[in-house]
């Protein structure tokens, strides 16, 4: 990760952007954007904190010369958010990252997007209220950038709702007996009853997985065969190790939002051992 100075990020266009890109050495910047898992404002500062913005051209291919992605501030003043600092170049581009900033052919104008910016005072009060903006800003002149709002939209988002069952087994007698392997099977099944019973209610990138969760620490490996590790209960267990348990788990996680929505123990096994 590069640090940038100010000066640097009000110059996004052509060779002046790539003359001004330095490195701020030993001076301390603020990290503004911890914690945030989307873009936010905040209310107090009037800025707009970005903490991901992919910059790419007009064909969607990423701007020879830079980071793949920016972190970056917008302070609102009047009608326009101008770029103030401190940014942060990224040198990777994070799967976390929503936002997009291109910039146009002729180096003279950048336009930012996002779908899932957020107000910090809403985050108890509406947790789920997201606004979708359009901002552009001129960049020819190689002062200060500002920006103008083309659109700005809001909505209140609703989160998958899982309508299906879960189940509570007992492991450690017939016919789940200790020596009773536990594998991509089950996992499988989980998959398939969580694709079949979850509603969505807004399209976009929204990914379930499954897999075994062993908090009481009762199973052990007992081989792996490619991607399919199996397991059983470990034979060091006693009827002191009865009321233990575990579990298949299948959280779900909204990309487009960074937003883990749920997470369902499908099948619970509770350890029982004669």
């Amino acid at each position: 990760m590069k640090l940038l100075s100010t000066t640097a990020l009000c110059l996004l266009s052509s060779v002046a952007i790539h003359n001004a890109l330095a490195q701020d050495g030993d001076v301390w910047v603020p990290n503004v954007w911890y914690g945030l898992e989307r873009t936010t404002l905040d209310t107090a500062a009037s800025t707009l904190r970005i903490p991901c913005v992919k910059f790419e051209d007009e064909n969607g291919d990423l701007v020879a010369g830079y980071g793949p992605a920016f972190a970056l501030n917008l302070q609102v003043i009047g009608d326009t958010l101008r770029l103030v600092g401190p940014s942060l170049e990224l040198s990777e581009l994070p799967q976390s990252c929503l936002d997009t900033l291109t910039l146009s052919n002729d180096g003279n104008f950048v336009n930012y997007t996002t779908s899932s910016a957020e107000l910090d005072s809403d985050r108890l009060a509406n947790a789920k209220h997201y606004y979708s903006l359009d901002l552009s800003a001129d960049i020819s002149t190689g002062g200060e950038i500002a920006f103008i709002a083309n659109s700005v939209t809001d909505r209140f988002y609703t989160s998958p709702v899982y309508n299906g069952e879960s189940f509570l087994n007992v492991a450690g007698v017939a016919p789940l007996t200790r020596d009773f392997i536990y594998d991509d099977d089950y996992i499988n099944e989980a998959l398939g009853l969580m694709y079949a019973d979850l509603t969505v209610f807004e399209a976009g990138r929204t990914t379930v997985e499954c897999g075994y969760v062993d908090n009481d620490n009762v199973l052990e490996v007992v081989e792996i065969i490619g991607s399919n590790t199996r397991y059983r209960l470990k034979s060091s267990l006693t009827t002191a190790d009865n009321g233990k348990q575990f579990s298949i788990s299948c959280p779900v996680f909204n990309h487009d939002l960074n937003r883990l929505e749920l997470v369902i123990n499908i099948v619970t096994w509770n350890v029982f051992l004669e």
